[in-house]
């Protein structure tokens, strides 16, 4: 084995001597080959640790300049934040920051999967107001409190009561499609929520 090349390799990627023994082997002495086997290793441990796609790895290892911890760091933290869908008759359906509206997620928060939220722009929300208003006051509240649904803030609603909820949206006859599209999306979203929680937190930001 060429001492020369393992220094060289160990002194690139600062690895122990058996490791970058190793590395020369499988790529015939090759240094540069050898740096890209590294480098295609440490893509695959992150995969492997989060199972993320292996796009995410690639680029998360590349932005912190292939720091293998840093990198498993922030792919963490990127999978603990959770996905937001929209839903609203509007076609944009991707924009929600700064906007006005309601929050959805459920609780207490998932702990073995990430966890989803719901967003309703205020304007959508007004098709669905009557009804929210409609089961207030709770009649047993933990966290909720007041006569209506508050805009401004949390709302804790326990799973019947949603059930009630969603029999409402369902009775809502409308000849718009964008809206029929979008009380469809919710009550589906709604009652794939309601199979593993105890509550839905819908939280006005207004």
């Amino acid at each position: 084995m060429d001492r020369e090349k393992i220094e060289q390799i160990r002194k690139e990627l600062s690895i122990p001597l058996t490791y970058a023994i190793k590395l020369l082997k499988e790529n015939q002495n090759d240094v540069p080959a050898a740096i890209i086997t590294f480098h295609k290793d440490n893509i695959e441990k992150l995969v492997e640790m989060t199972q993320c796609e292996p796009i995410l790895a690639q680029t998360q290892y590349q932005a912190f300049a292939c720091n293998l911890e840093k990198a498993l760091s922030s792919i963490h933290s990127i999978q603990r934040e959770p996905s937001t869908v929209i839903f609203t008759t509007g076609v944009n359906k991707q924009k929600i920051s700064g906007e006005i509206g309601i929050f959805v997620w459920k609780e207490p928060k998932p702990i073995d999967q990430r966890e989803q939220r719901a967003f309703i722009p205020l304007d959508d929300f007004k098709h669905l107001l009557d009804i929210f208003n409609g089961v207030f006051p709770l009649e047993n509240p933990i966290y909720t409190e007041g006569q209506s649904f508050d805009i401004c803030g949390h709302n804790f609603i326990d799973c019947l009561t949603c059930q009630i909820i969603i029999k409402k949206i369902k009775e809502i006859e409308t000849y718009d499609q964008p809206l029929k599209d979008f009380l469809q999306e919710v009550i589906t979203w709604l009652e794939q929520q309601l199979e593993d929680t105890e509550y839905l937190v819908f939280y006005g930001n207004l």
